[in-house]
């Protein structure tokens, strides 16, 4: 009787082991967060997230494969993560699955203020990337460092802080592109003006307690314009704030602040004026990213509708992006 017990307790816990595995279907890799510096850790959680993107391919976005909490009140610190077993699979942009790379994030609220900015933990390298293997159960090394260079405070016209997921950004010539329907035609039109082919220059303003910094693509040929400004409120900053944020649209005639895409043109077998069209609107589902920042360059992504100036009765709906000097 004693050992019909004993083999159905072993047979039992073999089939418990089976399910569970096959249910879980992932796999880990082992990391070893370090750093030379001292922190002073006021909130012990953190998250680490692995990242899946395409190296052959510039400025597409990587795709979320993992993420995770971990609790630590010092460095260094090795820690076992649970990725997906076809993280391979899960990568959305991506042509050929042998050009699949990883990379990790941290995003480590370190003193405890609700936010990520200067006292903060973050990776060790100017873009917050690192590449990671996830086929080996070998401890990789990822050095962390004091942020030093994201204020704490956010201004109004942010809408919300981003993750950083555009590993591999593109650096060649600046351009912005817009994709509008009409909302009353479904005629579709792409307006594309770039550096080898327009005329770029910067533009600044300042009028009505506003002013604004951006940068314009003319076309010399028929004066048509395609601008991305920035605007801020004089007396509540000194200048613009660029972060990897999600940002609102300005209305200068109402004061507030934001980002703005303005196109002119001299319509002139319409009416005699020139006519401003202004994107775009702030609801919820609509958009303007800067994905990617350097010294030199801002790139990111928009969404919104375009309504045509002064009363005009045009609407589009609009999607495009941008590689514009910051």
């Amino acid at each position: 009787m004693k050992n019909i017990k004993i083999i159905s307790f072993i047979l039992i816990l073999i089939i418990g082991m089976g399910c569970e595995k096959e249910e879980e279907n992932n796999i880990f890799i082992n990391l070893e967060l370090v750093s030379s510096e001292t922190f002073e850790i006021n909130n012990t959680n953190f998250d680490i997230y692995v990242y899946g993107y395409d190296s052959s391919f510039q400025n597409a976005p990587a795709t979320l494969i993992a993420q995770h909490t971990f609790r630590s009140t010092q460095l260094p610190i090795i820690l076992k993560m649970e990725i997906p077993e076809n993280a391979v699979e899960l990568i959305e942009y991506i042509d050929d699955k042998n050009d699949a790379r990883f990379y990790t994030y941290i995003n480590w609220d370190s003193d405890n203020n609700g936010i990520i900015c200067n006292g903060d933990i973050t990776i060790d390298n100017s873009n917050n990337f690192q590449n990671i293997n996830i086929d080996t159960t070998k401890i990789q090394t990822i050095n962390l460092v004091k942020i030093e260079s994201i204020q704490c405070e956010i201004q109004p016209y942010i809408k919300n802080l981003i993750l950083p997921h555009t590993p591999n950004p593109y650096k060649g010539e600046y351009y912005i592109r817009a994709d509008f329907i009409n909302v009353a035609t479904s005629e579709r039109k792409e307006l594309f003006f770039n550096a080898g082919e327009h005329q770029l220059s910067n533009v600044f303003s300042s009028s009505f307690g506003m002013s604004a910094k951006g940068i314009s693509f003319k076309d010399t040929l028929t004066n048509e314009e395609l601008e991305i400004s920035f605007y801020y409120n004089d007396n509540e900053h000194s200048t613009f704030n660029f972060r990897r944020a999600n940002y609102y649209f300005a209305d200068p005639w109402r004061n507030i602040a934001g980002a703005s895409i303005e196109f002119f043109t001299p319509d002139i077998n319409i009416e005699p004026d020139s006519r401003y069209r202004y994107l775009g609107s702030s609801g919820s589902e609509y958009y303007f990213e800067i994905r990617y920042m350097d010294n030199n360059r801002l790139n990111g992504v928009f969404k919104t509708e375009w309504k045509e100036c002064c009363g005009g009765s045009i609407v589009y709906d609009v999607i495009g992006d941008f590689s514009i000097p910051r």
